[in-house]
């Protein structure tokens, strides 16, 4: 097995474990959508399975992933646990953007396309969902924060918003 680590900063990986151990531990069945598989699908699905398990919550959880990198998606496959789906879409594709998930109670963009993403993920973000996006510094992605409510910025390259 390969040391994990996700490609983005210590501060980063805290906050987004903050979150999912206050908003999706104890949720009966809580569904989350990444875009951008890697390290980061491998360690933060674990540490809620794990989490799941200390708090003896039985019920399973889903985390599905797209990604447009065959690489990526042959290196999360390795090691991924059974609560994850990867989803291979080529970036031109509206599936991509738009796949047919349903509701999610938090989504964490990471990959291409992240304005695209926030505005099609908002439609299935749940009443009080979070999204996430990384590398929120970039001003390219600003355009996104309008979209949510309570928008902020947990660290330097990382902003939350919530559906309300």
């Amino acid at each position: 097995m390969t040391e994990l680590y996700p490609r983005m900063d210590e501060q980063d990986i805290i906050e987004i474990k903050k979150i999912i151990n206050a908003r999706l531990t104890m949720h009966r069945y809580p569904v989350i959508l990444e875009w951008g598989a890697g390290d980061s699908t491998i360690i933060f699905s674990n540490f809620l399975k794990d989490l799941r398990f200390m708090h003896n919550q039985q019920h399973p959880f889903q985390w599905y992933s797209i990604e447009n990198s065959l690489d990526w998606i042959d290196k999360v496959k390795k090691e991924k646990n059974e609560f994850v789906t990867l989803i291979n879409k080529s970036l031109d594709s509206k599936e991509y953007i738009e796949p047919k998930i349903g509701y999610v109670n938090l989504v964490i963009i990471d990959g291409r396309r992240r304005v695209e993403c926030a505005q099609h993920a908002k439609r299935w973000l749940v009443k009080g969902g979070y999204v996430l996006i990384h590398d929120a510094d970039r001003e390219k992605y600003h355009e996104a924060f309008k979209l949510f409510k309570d928008g902020k910025f947990l660290t330097k390259t990382l902003w939350r918003g919530t559906n309300g």
